[in-house]
């Protein structure tokens, strides 16, 4: 008769601490007549973490703190217009490979993002504009490589990449009569890979081959969780298909994570959204606040 095998092959699990203080000031100048506000901020964390696994008898304990900031400025050119610009910086805690046959560590990521930003409201109020110019630049990327062998494969996290994130965010909406509001927005977003580190599985010679690789391919991709997904150029024929599928996006500048309905509103033009009046309100009364500096 059959048999059920009730043990598992293997088991892992850990413990995570994170720790973590921030703050932020801003300022207006009395010599502009608090039309420009500066922002800084900083944010200090600390994370400890403890791993283990039953297919090795050594624990793992890693720990890493970041001091990252935020330098910003605004300016309310009049009532209705205001520009920003934005640097910040920030990290992501590293950790052990769970499935790896070995103690498998990777270090943190790191990012520092740099953003340009122009909000307005035009014909009293009744259209407002929010455009933004953004890029991130990442260090030490923490992407997913699988390797094979004669007990099969293996994925592991290895900080291989450096990759540069660019583009553009457009939002538009418009009060056309009481009780009809019209919203549309548009994203793009052109991602590419600076560096991607690749250990040849039969030379074990580690070297970059982000240079090397097909423009359809060197652009980084995220699954539906936020993980980020790499290209081993070694992938046989059928997953390289799959990659290539995923990955056609990025090659017209689309980002498969932009809003919900904006490929449908870049075809029809505006999306729109059918809002009941509110007693006493209305989006172009005098008295309604102009745009603020938050962003």
């Amino acid at each position: 008769g059959a048999a059920l095998n009730l043990s598992p092959v293997s088991s892992f699990g850990g413990e995570t601490t994170s720790k973590a203080a921030f703050g932020q000031v801003s300022y207006r100048p009395a010599a502009l007549a608090g039309k420009l506000e500066l922002t800084g901020g900083l944010r200090y964390t600390q994370d400890d973490k403890e791993f283990f696994s039953s297919l090795f008898l050594q624990p793992g304990n890693a720990s890493s703190s970041n001091t990252s900031g935020l330098v910003s400025a605004n300016y309310q050119f009049t009532d209705d217009v205001m520009g920003y610009a934005r640097v910040s910086t920030g990290y992501k805690a590293g950790g052990f490979s769970p499935r790896a046959p070995f103690l498998a560590k990777f270090d943190p990521e790191k990012a520092t993002a740099y953003e340009l930003g122009l909000k307005a409201e035009w014909f009293d109020r009744r259209l407002r504009t929010n455009l933004s110019l953004y890029q991130t630049d990442y260090k030490d990327l923490q992407v997913q490589q699988f390797q094979s062998g004669t007990g099969g494969s293996v994925g592991y996290t290895v900080n291989a990449a450096e990759a540069t994130f660019r583009g553009f965010e457009l939002e538009v909406v418009a009060k056309l009569s009481e009780g009809l509001m019209v919203d549309a927005a548009y994203g793009y977003t052109d991602p590419k890979y600076d560096r991607y580190l690749f250990r040849d599985p039969v030379t074990d010679i580690i070297s970059d081959v982000a240079a090397t690789l097909p423009e359809a391919l060197r652009a980084p991709v995220e699954d539906g969780i936020g993980t980020t997904l790499a290209v081993a150029p070694q992938l046989g024929e059928q997953a390289g298909t799959v990659v290539a599928a995923a990955r056609q996006a990025f090659v017209d500048g689309w980002h498969q994570s932009m809003w919900v309905g904006a490929g449908i509103a870049l075809v029809a033009v505006v999306l729109l959204v059918v809002r009941g009046p509110e007693s006493g309100s209305s989006a172009a009364t005098a008295d309604e606040p102009a745009l603020t500096a938050t962003h």
